[in-house]
Order: C-alpha cells, then sequence, then structure tokens
C-alpha cells in the first residue's frame, strides 16, 4: 500500500487479519491482498470509471477498498465491515470469478454502452456510467455477493 498517497489527517487502526486501515470519523481506506481479484484494477485494460475506487494507494496485488459505517459514524469499523473485508480477502478466486461472470453475462450492454460514448465529451461519459452503473449496483446488491 502507498502510504505517500492517504492523507496525512487519516489515522492508522490495526485489527488482526486485516491491512491497516487508515481513516476515522465513521470511514477507513485500506488496499486488500487479493492478487487475482487486482488484476482488473491494474489491467492496462481497465475501464475508466468514477466508482472504480482510488487505485493511487493501492499496489499490484491489492484492492482498494472504504470501510464505512452504515451511519458515517463511530471511531472504529463495524464488525460487518470487519468480516466483510476478511470474506473479501479469503474469497479472492470466488470474487474474481464472479466479476468474469458479470462482464462476460453483461458483453452486449458493455458493448452498447461503449457505442453510445465514443466522440463525447468526459461529462457525458460520467452520465452515461452513471446510469448503467446504478442499474448494475441495484442488481447486484440482492446477488449472493452483498459483501461488495
Amino acid at each position: 500500500m502507498r502510504l505517500d498517497k492517504l492523507s496525512p489527517k487519516d489515522k492508522p487502526y490495526k485489527i488482526d487479519g486485516l491491512p491497516t486501515l487508515y481513516g476515522g470519523k465513521g470511514a477507513w481506506v485500506t488496499a486488500l491482498p487479493m492478487p487475482l481479484t487486482s488484476t482488473f484494477q491494474h489491467s492496462l485494460v481497465a475501464l475508466p470509471h468514477p466508482g472504480r475506487g482510488n487505485a493511487e494507494f493501492a499496489e499490484p496485488g491489492e484492492v482498494p477498498v472504504i470501510l464505512e459505517n452504515g451511519d458515517g459514524t463511530g471511531d472504529v469499523p463495524s464488525s460487518n465491515m470487519i468480516a466483510a473485508a476478511r470474506w473479501l480477502i479469503d474469497n479472492d478466486a470466488e470474487v474474481e470469478q464472479a466479476i468474469i461472470a458479470t462482464i462476460r453475462s453483461s458483453l452486449d450492454e458493455l458493448i452498447n454502452i461503449q457505442k453510445g460514448i465514443d466522440g463525447v465529451t468526459d461529462e457525458a461519459v460520467n452520465e452515461t456510467w452513471k446510469k448503467h452503473s446504478c442499474a448494475r449496483e441495484s442488481a447486484f446488491s440482492t446477488s449472493r455477493y452483498q459483501t461488495w
């Protein structure tokens, strides 16, 4: 994890079995060691997307995450956030396969999105992604991968 990319205001918080978390006031960032899943984050062909997270502090082999308590408050991450981070690390291969399956099932939609953004402004591209991301997020949150 590239600590030089984090805010100096972020305070370190250590939890057994997880990389050090940095933040406070209800939200923390870290980079989870997930070598399989991280290939999507650090791929040369990864799609630019405003919701992909802050890759600046994650190194190859790591996935950047933000742990945020549901109400946005608290001095420590909730037990659900900690459990979710541990689950992601322990299930790297399953997470990678879920992403691949989602991409494969969405190829036609992704092609249509790309056709719709060729040659338009960055603002229009961001709006197109937001529209499609919200629909995807809604569908994805009802799946068995709710820890995402």
